[in-house]
């Protein structure tokens, strides 16, 4: 994971993954036993088709269906890194596991 402690949106980090782990995400946020929590709170869903990800929102009642759009990488050092929910999500910087796994 790529992490530059400049690039912000609203005072929350920016993170981005390589494709691999971001295939690991979004596998988690697919997989049955969390997709019904995950869609609880949050509209955004992902999958990878041809080795591209793409990204789309639940239809919103003010302004209709969402179109699916590629989220398109950013080449780093060499490796293609993708923005899953950067300026979306309210994303902290953790120094280890256990705060990763506090809860905000």
């Amino acid at each position: 994971m790529q992490h530059d402690p400049t690039d912000l949106w609203n005072g929350w980090h920016n993170p981005k993954m390589t494709f691999e782990q971001a295939r690991i995400f979004i596998d988690w946020t697919n997989a049955p036993e969390n997709f019904k929590t995950w869609k609880q709170d949050m509209p955004e869903t992902f999958v990878i088709r041809e080795n591209k990800i793409f990204s789309t929102w639940e239809d919103d009642p003010n302004y209709g269906k969402y179109p699916e759009s590629e989220i398109t990488p950013e080449t780093i050092n060499g490796t293609n890194h993708y923005g899953i929910g950067t300026w979306a999500w309210a994303w902290v910087a953790c120094e280890t596991e256990d705060e990763a796994n506090e809860v905000y």
